[in-house]
Protein backbone atom coordinates (compact mmCIF):
# COMPACT_ATOMS: atom_id res chain seq x y z
CA UNK A 1 0.00 0.00 0.00
CA UNK A 2 1.32 3.49 -0.75
CA UNK A 3 0.99 6.38 1.32
CA UNK A 4 1.97 9.97 0.81
CA UNK A 5 2.49 12.12 3.72
CA UNK A 6 3.95 15.96 3.53
CA UNK A 7 6.74 16.80 6.46
CA UNK A 8 6.16 20.43 7.02
CA UNK A 9 9.55 20.04 9.53
CA UNK A 10 10.70 23.19 7.75
CA UNK A 11 7.94 25.31 8.03
CA UNK A 12 9.89 28.34 7.89
CA UNK A 13 11.42 27.56 4.64
CA UNK A 14 9.79 28.81 1.66
CA UNK A 15 11.91 26.79 -0.85
CA UNK A 16 11.62 23.35 0.40
CA UNK A 17 8.93 20.34 0.31
CA UNK A 18 9.54 16.95 1.85
CA UNK A 19 6.88 14.13 0.70
CA UNK A 20 7.16 10.86 2.00
CA UNK A 21 6.10 7.63 0.16
CA UNK A 22 5.58 4.54 2.00
CA UNK A 23 5.30 1.02 -0.32
CA UNK A 24 6.35 -2.23 -0.05
CA UNK A 25 9.80 -1.03 -0.75
CA UNK A 26 9.96 0.71 2.21
CA UNK A 27 10.03 4.39 2.88
CA UNK A 28 11.23 6.90 0.46
CA UNK A 29 11.73 11.09 0.81
CA UNK A 30 11.35 13.14 -2.25
CA UNK A 31 12.50 16.95 -1.37
CA UNK A 32 10.32 19.29 -3.89
CA UNK A 33 12.23 22.69 -4.30
CA UNK A 34 10.96 25.78 -5.37
CA UNK A 35 10.36 29.90 -5.03
CA UNK A 36 7.10 30.38 -3.51
CA UNK A 37 5.85 33.28 -1.51
CA UNK A 38 2.91 33.12 0.36
CA UNK A 39 1.15 36.90 0.23
CA UNK A 40 -2.36 37.19 1.92
CA UNK A 41 -2.34 41.23 1.86
CA UNK A 42 -4.05 44.11 1.86
CA UNK A 43 -2.36 45.27 -1.08
CA UNK A 44 -4.73 45.99 -4.20
CA UNK A 45 -2.56 46.09 -7.24
CA UNK A 46 -4.44 48.69 -9.19
CA UNK A 47 -2.01 50.06 -11.90
CA UNK A 48 1.17 48.82 -13.65
CA UNK A 49 3.28 50.80 -11.03
CA UNK A 50 2.22 49.20 -7.88
CA UNK A 51 3.35 46.23 -9.44
CA UNK A 52 6.57 47.48 -10.27
CA UNK A 53 6.74 48.61 -6.90
CA UNK A 54 5.77 45.05 -5.43
CA UNK A 55 8.31 43.51 -7.70
CA UNK A 56 11.08 45.82 -8.26
CA UNK A 57 13.34 44.55 -6.14
CA UNK A 58 13.63 41.98 -9.01
CA UNK A 59 15.82 44.55 -10.81
CA UNK A 60 18.83 43.30 -9.09
CA UNK A 61 19.42 39.95 -9.58
CA UNK A 62 21.46 38.73 -12.84
CA UNK A 63 19.57 35.88 -13.85
CA UNK A 64 16.39 36.58 -15.58
CA UNK A 65 13.00 34.92 -13.73
CA UNK A 66 9.53 34.96 -14.65
CA UNK A 67 7.15 35.23 -11.52
CA UNK A 68 3.29 35.01 -11.77
CA UNK A 69 1.43 37.26 -8.99
CA UNK A 70 -2.22 35.72 -8.15
CA UNK A 71 -5.03 38.08 -7.58
CA UNK A 72 -9.01 37.71 -6.46
CA UNK A 73 -11.80 39.22 -8.19
CA UNK A 74 -10.62 42.83 -6.15
CA UNK A 75 -6.79 42.22 -7.23
CA UNK A 76 -5.53 41.14 -3.36
CA UNK A 77 -2.43 39.70 -3.80
CA UNK A 78 -3.34 36.02 -3.34
CA UNK A 79 0.84 34.69 -3.47
CA UNK A 80 3.35 35.03 -5.92
CA UNK A 81 5.68 32.44 -7.91
CA UNK A 82 8.29 31.93 -9.41
CA UNK A 83 7.94 29.86 -12.72
CA UNK A 84 10.72 30.01 -14.04
CA UNK A 85 14.87 30.60 -13.67
CA UNK A 86 16.76 31.47 -16.97
CA UNK A 87 20.02 32.51 -17.99
CA UNK A 88 21.37 35.80 -18.40
CA UNK A 89 18.71 36.97 -21.48
CA UNK A 90 16.12 34.39 -21.23
CA UNK A 91 13.81 32.48 -19.42
CA UNK A 92 11.80 29.62 -20.51
CA UNK A 93 7.98 28.63 -19.08
CA UNK A 94 6.46 25.69 -18.81
CA UNK A 95 2.90 26.49 -19.69
CA UNK A 96 1.42 23.79 -17.84
CA UNK A 97 3.34 24.42 -14.31
CA UNK A 98 2.25 28.19 -14.76
CA UNK A 99 -1.34 27.85 -15.06
CA UNK A 100 -1.33 24.57 -12.38
CA UNK A 101 -0.02 27.24 -9.86
CA UNK A 102 -2.80 29.62 -10.99
CA UNK A 103 -5.32 27.62 -10.53
CA UNK A 104 -4.40 25.81 -6.98
CA UNK A 105 -4.27 29.42 -5.77
CA UNK A 106 -7.68 29.80 -6.74
CA UNK A 107 -6.78 32.81 -8.73
CA UNK A 108 -9.25 34.76 -11.14
CA UNK A 109 -6.76 37.14 -12.29
CA UNK A 110 -3.08 37.53 -12.43
CA UNK A 111 -0.04 39.55 -13.57
CA UNK A 112 3.45 38.13 -14.83
CA UNK A 113 6.35 39.62 -14.14
CA UNK A 114 9.69 39.27 -14.96
CA UNK A 115 13.25 40.99 -15.16
CA UNK A 116 15.87 41.59 -17.40
CA UNK A 117 18.96 41.82 -16.19
CA UNK A 118 20.56 43.82 -19.07
CA UNK A 119 18.31 46.74 -18.00
CA UNK A 120 16.66 47.19 -21.50
CA UNK A 121 12.55 47.52 -20.89
CA UNK A 122 11.91 46.81 -24.01
CA UNK A 123 10.34 43.54 -24.85
CA UNK A 124 11.92 40.58 -27.08
CA UNK A 125 10.05 38.97 -29.49
CA UNK A 126 10.39 35.74 -27.58
CA UNK A 127 8.66 37.92 -24.54
CA UNK A 128 5.83 39.38 -27.44
CA UNK A 129 5.02 35.42 -28.02
CA UNK A 130 4.79 34.49 -24.35
CA UNK A 131 2.36 37.35 -23.53
CA UNK A 132 0.50 36.28 -26.55
CA UNK A 133 0.45 32.66 -25.56
CA UNK A 134 -0.35 33.13 -22.09
CA UNK A 135 -3.05 35.59 -23.05
CA UNK A 136 -4.36 32.70 -25.45
CA UNK A 137 -4.67 29.97 -22.54
CA UNK A 138 -5.61 31.94 -19.61
CA UNK A 139 -8.87 33.16 -22.38
CA UNK A 140 -9.57 29.44 -22.76
CA UNK A 141 -9.75 28.59 -18.61
CA UNK A 142 -11.79 32.02 -17.90
CA UNK A 143 -8.64 33.59 -16.34
CA UNK A 144 -7.59 36.91 -16.74
CA UNK A 145 -3.80 38.19 -17.54
CA UNK A 146 -3.84 41.48 -16.41
CA UNK A 147 -0.58 42.54 -17.49
CA UNK A 148 3.18 41.16 -17.98
CA UNK A 149 5.45 43.69 -16.10
CA UNK A 150 9.46 43.84 -17.64
CA UNK A 151 11.28 44.78 -14.90
CA UNK A 152 14.63 46.96 -14.94
CA UNK A 153 16.27 48.99 -12.65
CA UNK A 154 14.32 52.22 -11.71
CA UNK A 155 11.88 51.64 -14.94
CA UNK A 156 9.60 48.96 -16.24
CA UNK A 157 7.78 47.80 -19.51
CA UNK A 158 3.50 47.40 -19.32
CA UNK A 159 2.07 45.28 -21.45
CA UNK A 160 -1.01 46.60 -21.06
CA UNK A 161 -0.13 50.28 -21.25
CA UNK A 162 1.11 49.43 -24.47
CA UNK A 163 -1.77 47.94 -25.60
CA UNK A 164 -0.39 44.57 -26.05
CA UNK A 165 -2.92 43.16 -23.72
Amino acid sequence: MKTLTKNNSRENNPVQDTFEFNNSYGQVSVQKFYIKEKVKSSNQLSSPEAVYNEMKELALADQESLWVIYVNTKNMILGKDMVSLGGIDSASVDMRILFRRILLNNATSFFIVHNHPSNAIEPSNADKKLTESIKKASELLQLRLLDHIIVAENSYYSFSNKGLI
